[in-house]
């Protein structure tokens, strides 16, 4: 008799959402009867024996695939918390959920899997094997046609670290024979991860706007904000700062800029990266200066370049900051941050150019 995996395990399970590593209270696992003739045991023999859920973890797609099922669809495909892949404290274990095809979408798949026989522990170290599965897969709309039964093919069902054999993450693999509506074989390959969905590491939005900009390398404030900007690049147009000279020459810009961005997030300025074209003569210094402060604070954070003749070359800047030596925005006001470039040239002839773009690296987090 046909078997699903439905009954309070899969109602305790996926209306509690655990995330992982998250236990379960007991519940008693139960066995749906079907008329549907197939030749199926259910997991839990035993309709009185508890268990305990030791973790529920996501599984998505480890390469092109989730489910591999030639005949019906080789890219089914699912989302974070579409496919649910949970290990009991006896040693079983089910995959519940939904898979899609990317080339076909209409084609969609309810999946019921079973696992038994464990071999090895459950835990994030080593690999473990699950040597008993079995399930169904029901075609869900208009792909109701396919409806089939599936159990193990080869080895044993693998989790771990690389056990999908398509990256280095933690994930899962095994392949299965099908049978009822279509007869063949098929492919599980998964990476697992956590079901809570990952905290934003940016904003949804942000947008920038110049709200001034002098110095003596742009007096008449030509500078704009250029079109590759977004949460995480900020980048600005000045105008191309161009030094000669046999003794010292120094020009520099500096724009205010506004940071508009929703309620909650401070930023930082994680980088710095200009373009530059230098023809120094033996002993000939140069220096190319990048800072940013916020307009009230004593910090600045600075991205100092030293460039020495002989030269003659095309070269770009782009440093770093330490995360410790970060200095953010502050969370109870908008205040701009100023960007400036510098340039000088001193102690014999040189020519040194820097190209319009400035680019600055943007890093966030929460306010606390």
């Amino acid at each position: 008799m046909k078997s699903y995996f439905l009954a309070t395990a899969a109602a305790g399970l996926l209306g509690n959402g655990l995330a992982m590593g998250a236990v379960n209270p007991g519940f008693v696992v139960t066995s749906v009867e079907t008329t549907t003739p197939e030749i199926r045991r259910p997991v839990f023999e035993n309709p009185d024996q508890r268990v305990k859920a030791i973790r529920q973890l996501c599984a998505v797609p480890a390469a092109g695939h989730s489910l591999y099922i030639p005949g019906f669809a080789t890219d089914l495909v699912s989302k974070r918390g579409d496919l649910k892949f949970t290990e009991f404290d006896n040693g079983t274990a089910t995959l519940v959920g939904t898979a899609v095809s990317k080339s076909n979408p209409w084609k969609k798949l309810d999946v019921f899997v079973e696992f038994a026989d464990l071999e090895g522990s459950v835990d994030n170290h080593g690999w473990h094997y699950y040597h008993s599965m079995w399930g169904d897969l029901v075609g869900v709309g208009e792909a109701n046609y396919f409806n089939v039964g599936m159990e193990r093919r080869g080895g044993a069902f693998q989790v771990g670290y690389s056990a999908n054999k398509k990256n280095d993450a933690y994930g899962a693999a095994g392949w299965f024979e099908i049978y009822g509506s279509q007869d063949g074989h098929g492919d599980i390959n998964v990476n697992l991860v956590s079901c809570k969905k990952p905290a934003p590491k940016a904003p949804e939005w942000v947008s920038y706007e110049v709200t001034s900009a002098n110095g003596s390398g742009c007096p008449s404030g030509n500078v704009s904000i250029g079109n590759g900007s977004n949460q995480k690049t900020l980048d600005l147009n000045i105008p191309m700062i161009s030094l000669e000279t046999d003794r010292f020459a120094r020009e520099f810009c500096q724009a205010s800029v506004r940071v508009n961005r929703p309620a909650g997030w401070q930023y930082a300025i994680k980088g710095y990266h200009a373009w530059y074209k230098a023809n120094l003569a033996d002993g000939t210094k140069a220096k190319i200066d990048g800072s940013a402060y916020f307009q009230g604070s004593d910090q600045t954070q600075t991205f100092s370049t030293s460039i020495e003749g002989r030269i003659n070359k095309n070269r770009d800047i782009h440093q770093s900051v330490k995360d410790s030596d970060l200095i953010f925005s502050d969370c109870n006001g908008d205040r701009d941050v100023n960007l400036k470039t510098a340039a000088n040239v001193r102690s014999g002839w040189g020519a040194l150019t820097v190209k319009s773009l400035q680019r600055y690296d943007i890093i966030w987090r929460r306010c606390k």
